[in-house]
C-alpha cells in the first residue's frame, strides 16, 4: 500500500479502482418525480405563506424575493422560473420538476425536498439550512457557495456540478452520490459519510477530510485528498 492510500484509509475512507471494480456500485440512484402530463395554472397569490399548490405548471414564473412559511408545493414543473433570492421557512417540495431555472441566494430553514429534480439550474449562494433532502438528482446544476448546513441527505445524487466552495457541514451525507462534481474548497466538518461515493471529483483544497470516513472514493482521487489530510494532522509536505 502506498503512503498516499495508507493515509487515507486511516481515516476510514474505502479506495475503490478503476473499471470493473466500480461497475455495479456506483451508489443509489433517486427515485424519478412522479409528475402528470397535464398540469394547471400557479395560484394567483404566488409563492405566500401556507400555500398549497398540487399539479402546477409554474414554468417561466417569477418569484424572485418571495417571503414564505409552511407552504406545500407537489407534483410541480418550474421550467425557467426565477425564485432566486427567496427567504422560506418549513416548506415541503415533493416531486417537483426545475428546469433551467433561477434559485440563487435563496435562504430555506428547515425545508424539505422529496423525489424532485434539478436540472440546468442557477443556484448560487443557496443555503438549505437544518433540513431534509431525500431522493433528489442534482444535474448540471452551479452550485458554487451552496450550503447544505445540519440537513439530512437520503438517496440524493450530485452529477457535473459546480460546486465549488460548498459548505456540507453537519451534514448527514449517508449513501449520497458526488459524481464528476467540481468540489474545490468544499468544507466537510463534522459529516457523516456512511455509504457516499465521490466519483471523478475535483477535490482540491477541502476541508474537514477527517470526517469522510465510511465514503467511497476512486484510486485518482487520493492524491488530493493526501494533501488534504496532511493539512489536517498539520503534516507540512516538502516537494521537492
Amino acid at each position: 500500500m502506498s503512503v498516499a492510500a495508507g493515509m487515507v484509509a486511516a481515516t476510514g475512507v474505502v479506495e475503490c479502482g478503476e473499471g470493473a471494480d466500480m461497475a455495479g456500485r456506483s451508489g443509489p440512484k433517486a427515485t424519478d418525480p412522479q409528475l402528470p402530463e397535464v398540469l394547471g395554472p400557479p395560484d394567483a397569490d404566488g409563492l405566500v405563506d401556507e400555500a398549497d399548490w398540487w399539479r402546477v405548471d409554474a414554468s417561466g414564473a417569477d418569484y424572485a424575493g418571495a417571503v414564505a412559511a409552511n407552504f406545500h408545493i407537489e407534483q410541480c414543473r418550474f421550467t425557467r422560473a426565477d425564485l432566486s433570492g427567496g427567504r422560506w421557512r418549513g416548506g415541503v417540495w415533493r416531486d417537483c420538476v426545475f428546469d433551467h431555472g433561477d434559485l440563487a441566494n435563496v435562504f430555506a430553514e428547515s425545508g424539505s425536498a422529496f423525489r424532485s429534480r434539478f436540472t440546468d439550474v442557477r443556484m448560487t449562494g443557496l443555503q438549505w439550512t437544518d433540513g431534509v433532502v431525500k431522493d433528489v438528482t442534482f444535474t448540471g446544476c452551479r452550485m458554487d457557495l451552496t450550503g447544505f448546513r445540519f440537513t439530512r441527505l437520503s438517496g440524493t445524487v450530485f452529477t457535473d456540478c459546480r460546486m465549488t466552495s460548498v459548505d456540507f457541514t453537519g451534514a448527514d451525507l449517508t449513501g449520497v452520490v458526488l459524481r464528476r462534481c467540481d468540489l474545490t474548497g468544499a468544507k466537510f466538518h463534522q459529516v457523516k459519510m456512511a455509504g457516499a461515493r465521490v466519483e471523478d471529483c475535483v477535490i482540491d483544497d477541502v476541508s474537514g477530510v477527517e470526517f469522510l470516513r465510511g465514503a467511497t472514493v476512486k484510486a485518482a482521487d487520493l492524491i488530493p485528498l493526501t494533501f488534504a489530510l496532511a493539512r489536517a494532522l498539520g503534516i507540512t509536505v516538502e516537494v521537492d
